[in-house]
């Protein structure tokens, strides 16, 4: 059984301005407890990507205090982030989110699934879904959304602790 290394759980405001701080603040702590500064990077991406995904579209006007929520949990096999936001009953959002996750994992690799997105936004077609597979490849995660009542609970669990680096440009 692995052996816990680090718990993260965060209560979060739904702001934009509270994102880089609290991407540096997760960066710091994998980097202090895995002394892995590109896992710690990666992690750091990942972890921007799903606040960024949840601040966009979240259901805030009905939202509780502690809705919002960030855990982070790591042990000697993986690195779990989980953003937790909430979200209206039928939102279309979802139904998106949940078929680019389908889109990422049903791709040869998270690294053509990203490629295939960005060639997409150079092409002119909406950058929707860019973020959720930078954080497959990039941060080397398998990623997952359950939907807990009007809560949207999106997870990325590293496949590996030394996630690959970023993608080379074409030559």
């Amino acid at each position: 059984m692995p052996h816990r290394l680090l718990h993260v759980e965060l209560p979060l405001h739904p702001g934009w301005e509270a994102i880089d701080p609290i991407r540096v603040v997760v960066l710091a702590c994998v980097n202090a407890i895995f002394s892995n500064g590109a896992l710690a990077s990666a992690v750091g991406v990942v972890t921007a990507e799903l606040l960024e995904n949840a601040v966009k579209f979240g259901r805030w006007a009905a939202a509780r205090p502690g809705q919002f929520l960030l855990h982070v949990d790591g042990d000697d096999a993986h690195v779990e982030i989980e953003v937790s936001n909430p979200v209206a009953p039928d939102d279309e959002n979802v139904e998106r989110l949940v078929a680019e996750l389908a889109r990422i994992a049903g791709s040869p690799s998270p690294e053509q699934a990203y490629s295939r997105r960005v060639r997409g936004v150079v092409l002119g077609q909406p950058a929707s879904g860019l973020g959720l597979a930078r954080a497959a490849h990039e941060g080397g995660c398998d990623l997952s959304a359950e939907l807990r009542g009007n809560m949207l609970c999106v997870r990325a669990v590293t496949r590996r602790l030394a996630p690959p680096g970023p993608t080379p440009a074409p030559a």
